[in-house]
């Protein structure tokens, strides 16, 4: 490591960061160590709210608040990228120089495929039917609906297709059709 005086870089390994992130007081602690340790991964590294959260650094929520928090301050730029046919999603460049990353001409997921959020009495009846827990871990913390089949791959959100699955599972399984894996 080197020292830390104004304008200098410190080195992890093969990692530069610059002192501006570290030093920048409008971020949160949290917010400065994910863009640390994504800035750590590898250059072709893509990544998405559905890889920080893998990855154990936070929850779902707390993750859309951090990347929305660096997007503001310019660390974060939010791009879509088609996955094949009309469906896109969304993927984040990551800078430690604030305002240094132009956005990409794609056009952005929620613009390009709105979603209908599934209603609270299916959410419900689901819950139940599956006795809160995971079907695939019987865990009952951490729980979420899954699409049995995607609405990427044009399933609904009809009780029939979703089921309850923890967010671990439900990660794992991505999207896939049916089944973990």
């Amino acid at each position: 490591m080197t020292s830390t005086e104004r304008g200098e870089v410190i080195q992890f390994e093969r990692t530069a960061i610059s002192n501006e992130l570290l030093q920048d007081q409008r971020l949160a602690y949290d917010t400065r160590g994910m863009l640390i340790r994504l800035l750590c991964l590898p250059d072709d590294a893509e990544i998405t709210a559905g890889t920080i959260i893998a990855d154990g650094l936070a929850g779902r929520d707390k993750v859309y608040r951090m990347l929305a928090e660096a997007e503001r301050h310019g660390y974060v730029v939010p791009y879509a990228k088609r996955m094949g046919g009309k469906h896109s999603r969304t993927f984040y460049l990551i800078t430690d120089v604030p305002g240094t990353i132009e956005r990409p001409v794609e056009v952005r997921t929620a613009d390009y495929y709105p979603r209908q959020p599934i209603p609270m009495a299916v959410r419900r009846a689901v819950y139940e039917r599956d006795s809160y827990c995971c079907v695939e871990c019987g865990t009952l913390t951490g729980l979420s609906l899954d699409h049995i089949v995607p609405v990427s791959s044009g399933g609904d959100s009809s009780a029939e297709n979703l089921r309850t699955l923890c967010l671990p599972c439900n990660l794992k399984k991505g999207a896939l059709v049916g089944g973990l894996y």
